[in-house]
């Protein structure tokens, strides 16, 4: 239910300001953001370079260390939530390259560390496998029978006389 109109204006100049300035400062943040995040790269590979651990390298810096639990792609993350990139190279380290580059996300940039890998486990996807084809085929027959039933009901032309009968 809409409560009030407001009609399309330019604001004036001091109604603006404000906002833009939020604007040019988030900009910029981020920008700064961005550089000190690919120094701290730089210096954090140095450290790894010398043997030092990875939480070494990151605490000579002070910066704060966040680890995720395991996850799965599409899986909301506490603190970063759904980040599709953060997710995708996640998932791209292995290990002989552990360490990412810098991944911008909605809160900011990140440097992943890959510290644990567990795979799948093989028996237990042997195991839902099938139930998951099934699953999986049933979704695509009702996909494909909406698919058909829109495509029928547009071709037809239907028009209701409900209207016209009152």
């Amino acid at each position: 239910q809409m409560k009030n109109k407001k009609d399309a204006y330019i604001p004036d100049y001091k109604e603006a300001l404000d906002e833009v300035k939020k604007a040019v400062k988030k900009k910029e943040a981020k920008r700064i953001a961005k550089v000190k995040a690919k120094e701290y790269l730089k210096q954090i590979q140095q450290g790894l370079a010398q043997n030092q651990t990875f939480l070494e390298a990151v605490r000579s810096l002070n910066l704060k260390t966040h680890q995720t639990p395991l996850f799965h792609r599409g899986q909301y993350l506490p603190i970063v939530g759904l980040e599709k990139d953060f997710q995708e190279t996640a998932f791209q380290l292995t290990g002989k390259n552990r360490l990412s580059d810098i991944v911008g996300t909605s809160k900011g940039y990140s440097i992943l560390y890959l510290d644990t890998y567990v795979s799948a486990d093989k028996e237990k996807f042997q195991e839902e496998k099938a139930n998951f084809q099934e699953k999986l085929l049933i979704e695509k027959k009702m996909q494909a029978f909406n698919d058909y039933f829109a495509k029928l009901k547009a071709e037809s032309n239907l028009k209701s006389n409900f209207q016209e009968q009152r």
